[in-house]
């Protein structure tokens, strides 16, 4: 039931809270006053438990994959031994940091991971399937449906009983 301006949900304010992770990394490795970096310690241990509290497994994949991207980013560019040194110690520590956030809803949550595509799965049992349709959507509206357009469209395309509330 969490939202924000852009968002409905819980996924999509992951998703938006997600974003502040590798700007707070980036101030605390390499801001040149330290209170520039303890404002933003204890702004990212706030992120992080925002995503630990969120539940959200898209938000958590997303973190994810964003870490590896900024550690292959930073380790394909030449030189900086320093500053490579420094990437592995700050990841090493918001890991650590996430770990010690992360209770056990969180992690009970996240082994449901793989039950995301089963048919006996309850809430995101056809995710797959409603992906799928967005193609054939799209063949239909192929400039998009504007804001809220999928929800508002989807009766014509999905199956009554994947639906929630009609839509």
């Amino acid at each position: 039931g969490i939202g924000c301006a852009d968002t409905m949900d819980a996924n999509g304010s992951a998703a938006v809270v997600g974003t502040a992770v590798p700007l707070l990394m980036f101030y605390i490795l390499f801001a040149a006053k330290r209170w520039i970096k303890a404002l933003a310690f204890v702004g990212l241990t706030f992120t992080l438990n925002c995503l630990v509290l969120l539940n959200s497994r898209g938000g958590f994949l997303a973190l994810v994959a964003g870490s590896i991207y900024f550690i292959w980013f930073v380790f394909r560019e030449p030189g900086g031994q320093a500053v490579k040194r420094k990437i592995v110690v700050g990841v090493i520590a918001g890991i650590l940091l996430f770990l010690y956030l992360a209770d056990e809803s969180f992690w009970m949550r996240m082994s449901t991971l793989q039950e995301v595509g089963s048919e006996e799965g309850g809430g995101g049992s056809h995710r797959i399937q409603f992906w799928m349709k967005t193609f054939e959507m799209l063949q239909d509206y192929p400039l998009g449906a504007g804001a809220r357009g999928y929800p508002l469209l989807s009766p014509h395309y999905l199956p009554a009983e994947w639906l929630s509330g009609g839509m």
